[in-house]
């Protein structure tokens, strides 16, 4: 039973990075579906990608996850730029990207004190 949790966790997490980076290096940019919906998609996958991360790692230690995965988001976006042409590096998508990872440590924080520590 464990055994396959955790391969669930890690197959969430898979799903994640793959859309993620499906996302990142596509050679056009997504279509705005609203204003400012670029950001907004941004902020959901690093988020997702976050929270997917703490599950997927339990035993890693949130002093190195957390700081990794704040690093990766900017680093991304520019890795981004520098492999595709027609892409530009957006200041305001790796904040979104930044604020993605933040807001997913507020919410595994957030877990983990409402329900102790529970795999978090």
């Amino acid at each position: 039973m464990l055994q396959t949790l955790y391969n669930l966790r890690l197959a969430a997490f898979g799903c994640c990075v793959a859309a993620l980076l499906y996302g990142i290096f596509r050679a056009a940019p997504p279509p705005d579906l609203f204003d400012q919906s670029d950001k907004v998609g941004h902020l959901l996958a690093f988020g997702a990608l976050g929270l997917s991360s703490r599950l997927a790692f339990l035993r890693l230690s949130g002093w190195v996850l957390w700081p990794l995965l704040f690093v990766l988001a900017p680093l991304l976006e520019w890795l981004q730029h520098q492999l595709q042409p027609l892409r530009v590096y957006s200041v305001e998508d790796a904040l979104a990207n930044m604020a993605g990872v933040v807001l997913a440590l507020a919410v595994s924080s957030l877990v983990r004190w409402r329900f102790g520590h529970c795999g978090w």
